[in-house]
């Protein structure tokens, strides 16, 4: 147990001293917990009537706190008091804080020993059953210090040796939040030691380990092996006792870890043949009149030359994260702790090989102006001819999953007629040899390039006449060495292909082919997913091409307003589905829903990209992202006008809880209370719904405006919540 206490009286060590006075709440509790918040890290704060084990109550039984990373249910009969300011830290007595006045008189330090100078003032020296503390870091005191003087000795200095202590024998009060991160430190020297530092509740900067190194297997670049590793440490550590409560220290600690290596195999072969000495076309050397020792030459001459690579190339990535909550309580029992754990585990793998080369070949005409003997002069050489190069260009892991198309489709072949210049002034005297560039330039003329597959733009989904039809766009670009047909294939979400329509026209270049393609499909179900892929008969060979666009008709509901209701959410296939939730301006559904996480949060400014104050209907809007057509998210406006203009009821449709909306005409939505999703949970599904807007609340830049309602049939529409939360959609058109 002393240990124990000892590694927890370091890291309040490294708290106390490092603790200013932020901005904080703190939420002391009857039940022998506590909770402390930065101000910085709130979100924002609620009640709630689900409890801490997740049941639901009539009344309000929780008091809900919002952070980045996670959230905080705390009993409401577990609230003693709330102060924005913590509670003074008391020392028991006898103990004797390490200050600077004590630090000149100290020589050493040796575990639980201290050293003291001979001449130390009597009223500095230490005596037995006084309790030492220093709280900090320092060269002297590298983990803190803490101890109960057992003894004191004199000679080459005053000895002073210590025992450890149990917390409760330091203070008689203390409260402590803190947050800190593992940085290096190179203060000491050119090492750099690793120290848990204090950081600002948001702050996420370079830090952690870092380690990183490579080996060539060979000096000619034949091959290498690189490995990195690096990690992060963060810690949260909030801390009370005293004043009728218990020791109760609770720790937060996420780490990272990530793990990467490449490795490279290659092999590379050169050749040049020059006609210079064996076989010219022309020869003029001239001598200088009056000038001997200089000439004039000039040689026409062909020439071939030419280069191939070959490479094997692989990098692998592997990380974990992990966020575990330790408790350290103390009363009348011995410590105790528990221990809770997540982790997050994304491994990639990339393997490619790739051969690529030329052959050039022509004419040279070379012109030297200098000394007889060639040891001083300039030269300028002009090649010119047709060349050939090509790439191949093989993705392995594609190759693997037998995706032929992305496996090789940037492989190429190039020909050209090049003109290249090169001029060179050259001192070879004895053993003193020196060249100087001053030009080299290289033109390529009448160049084409072919490639084996062609490149498509991602298509584009646009509602037919109703919900059951669409009309998928992409563009085809890239020369072809041969013919190939194009065309749309429509794909379920399980990769079955369920219809392909190909262009009446081949494709060989984009100047002879009618872009963009368009084709139509029919018989679609609403609410239905579909992905549609570009494809190409090629070779022999019919393929699925990339990139693809996932759609799902939607049906519109006309309710006798303004626009028309989608008669689903986004991402769903019923209109009791709660389908995905997403993040204002974000068109993809994640884990996390935090600032950490959003795409449009600036955290080393701790700002919001501006994106627009209304993103209805533009490459941010996730309703016109994934469906396509004219749908897009609703503005303010258009949820006002649906919250004034109907009538809300709330009922269970299909056995999922939510609102009836029934419009002027009599026509009907369902909403279902999908609630919304706050750092990694949804939270108030079944009770509530919260429906993202396309319009920016511009009096606070970091939400957007959103329409809700609850289970006691209360529905509004101007509120307004954090942008970085996911929400569902229900698009209009």
């Amino acid at each position: 147990m002393k240990k124990l206490m000892m590694t927890i009286l370091a890291i309040v060590a490294i708290a106390t001293a490092a603790m200013a006075q932020d901005n904080a709440l703190y939420v002391y509790r009857n039940d022998g917990s506590f909770n402390a918040f930065y101000d910085a890290e709130i979100d924002s704060m609620t009640y709630s009537n689900i409890d801490t084990a997740g049941v639901e109550h009539e009344k309000f039984v929780t008091q809900v706190v919002y952070t980045p990373d996670s959230t905080y249910r705390i009993p409401l009969t577990a609230i003693d008091s709330v102060a924005f300011a913590p509670l003074p830290t008391v020392y028991k007595p006898g103990v004797i804080k390490l200050t600077d006045k004590y630090i000149p008189y100290i020589v050493t330090v040796d575990s639980m020993s201290i050293t003291f100078k001979s001449e130390t003032p009597t009223n500095l020296k230490p005596r037995k059953g006084d309790i030492l503390l220093y709280e900090g870091f320092s060269d002297l005191f590298p983990n803190g210090f803490v101890g109960k003087v057992t003894g004191t000795s004199s000679g080459s200095g005053y000895k002073v040796d210590c025992d450890s202590v149990d917390i409760e024998d330091v203070y008689s009060q203390l409260t402590m939040i803190g947050n800190y991160e593992l940085q290096g430190d190179s203060t000491a020297g050119s090492s750099v030691c690793y120290r848990l530092k204090k950081v600002q509740p948001k702050a996420s900067g370079e830090s952690g380990l870092n380690v990183k190194f490579n080996i060539n297997l060979a000096s000619d670049d034949v091959g290498s092996l690189g490995l990195s590793y690096s990690g992060s440490l963060r810690v949260k550590a909030v801390l009370i006792m005293g004043k009728g409560r218990p020791f109760n220290l609770t720790l937060e600690r996420t780490t990272s870890h990530t793990f990467a290596g490449t490795a490279k195999i290659s092999a590379k072969g050169r050749f040049f043949l020059n006609g210079e000495k064996k076989v010219k076309f022309l020869d003029l050397n001239l001598p200088l009149p009056n000038c001997p020792l200089i000439k004039l030459e000039y040689v026409l001459a062909p020439f071939l030359r030419g280069e191939i690579e070959g490479s094997l190339s692989a990098s692998l990535s592997y990380g974990v994260t992990m966020k575990n909550t330790t408790i350290f309580s103390k009363d009348k029992s011995p410590v105790s702790y528990k221990s809770t754990s997540s982790s997050g585990k994304f491994p990639t793998f990339d393997a490619a090989f790739n051969v690529k080369g030329y052959v050039f070949g022509g004419i040279i005409a070379s012109t030297y102006f200098g000394s007889v003997g060639n040891f001083a002069g300039l030269e300028a050489n002009l090649y010119a001819g047709p060349k050939l190069e090509g790439n191949l260009h093989v993705d392995l892991v594609n190759l693997a999953k037998k995706d032929w198309y992305d496996a090789i489709k940037d492989s190429y072949a190039k020909t050209s007629v090049s003109i290249e210049l090169e001029s060179k002034a050259t001192i070879d005297l004895l053993t003193f040899k020196k060249s100087k560039v001053f030009a080299d330039i290289s033109v390529d003329l009448w160049a084409n390039k072919w490639y084996l597959y062609p490149e498509f733009s991602a298509p584009k989904y646009v509602r037919g006449k109703n919900a059951t039809m669409a009309t998928l766009t992409t563009s085809v670009t890239r020369t072809l060495p041969t013919d190939a047909e194009v065309g749309l294939g429509l794909y379920d979400t399980g990769g079955n292909l369920l219809e392909t329509v190909w262009s009446p026209a081949t494709y060989r270049k984009e100047d002879n082919f009618s872009n963009p393609y368009q084709c139509a499909f029919s018989g679609l179900s609403t609410g239905k997913d579909y992905v549609c892929h570009p494809m190409v008969k090629a070779y022999g060979m019919e393929m699925m091409a990339s990139p693809s666009t996932t759609f799902t008709p939607g049906e519109a509901i006309d309710l006798g307003l303004s626009v028309k209701w989608a008669s689903h959410n986004v991402g769903a296939t019923t209109p009791e589905g709660y389908g995905g939730y997403y993040a204002w301006g974000e068109t993809e559904e994640k884990s996390d829903y935090s600032e950490s996480t959003y795409k449009y949060y600036n955290s080393s400014t701790d700002t919001y990209v501006n994106i627009g104050s209304s993103i209805s209907g533009t490459s941010y809007d996730v309703a016109r992202v994934k469906w396509g057509g004219s749908w897009r998210m609703p503005t303010l406006a258009e949820q006002q006008e649906l919250n004034e203009k109907c009538t809300w009821t709330w009922i269970t449709y299909n056995g999922v809880a939510g609102m009836k909306v029934t419009g002027p005409n009599g026509n009907s939505i369902f909403l279902p209370a999908a609630g919304g999703w706050h750092g990694s949970g949804v939270d108030y599904a079944g009770m509530c719904g919260y429906y993202c807007s396309g319009t920016l609340y511009e009096s606070f830049s970091h939400d957007a405006y959103y329409m809700g309602f609850d289970f006691n049939g209360n529905h509004y529409w101007s509120y307004a919540w954090f942008r970085c939360y996911g929400l569902p959609v229900r698009p209009v058109e």
